[in-house]
């Protein structure tokens, strides 16, 4: 079986940094980050391969995020290939404990904003992580959120991604 790379592995360091230090800081969203959130987090270092100070950089905006760097972070990933990674990234991480919360959900919802998503796309691409974590791997999406997410379609990860990506996460929450 071909493991599939994260779309964001390629991209060069400090973006990837950024990248992570966004979607780590909804680690934060109910006000703490436990020590399961911050396992997941490493995981997702692990995964686009980031490492030593960069990982530690990571790991603090997890438990202590900077707002305004996130918010900047998030200015700059508007208008990049990765803005519907980075959002599906966010929604796996805190979806990983296989609920979530009324802080969490808000804090999607400001990410979303924060991309430039409409709500009805922020809500279409919450259905494309909710049928690619409940898939069995290989699955179509279903007709329906297919055709719908048609416009998006060129910036949303394989399916697969996005399941190993929980799946790996899920493991280091138990």
């Amino acid at each position: 079986m071909i493991e599939l790379l994260h779309p964001a592995f390629e991209e060069p360091i400090e973006d990837r940094i950024d990248y992570l230090i966004a979607v780590a800081s909804v680690a934060f969203a109910d006000g703490a980050t436990d020590r399961s959130e911050l396992l997941k987090i490493s995981e997702l270092c692990a995964e686009l391969g980031v490492t030593g100070d960069g990982a530690q950089r990571v790991t603090t905006a997890a438990s202590v995020p900077d707002r305004a760097q996130v918010e900047g972070i998030l200015a700059r990933f508007r208008q990049s290939k990765l803005r519907v990674t980075l959002l599906i990234d966010a929604m796996v991480v805190v979806y990983a404990d296989d609920r979530v919360d009324k802080g969490e959900a808000a804090e999607i919802a400001r990410f979303a904003k924060a991309l430039g998503f409409s709500t009805a796309d922020a809500v279409l691409v919450g259905r494309y992580v909710e049928e690619s974590v409940r898939g069995q791997g290989g699955e179509a999406l279903s007709r329906d959120l297919a055709g719908k997410l048609s416009e998006l379609a060129a910036e949303i990860p394989p399916q697969g991604v996005v399941r190993n990506l929980f799946d790996r996460l899920r493991r280091r929450v138990g």
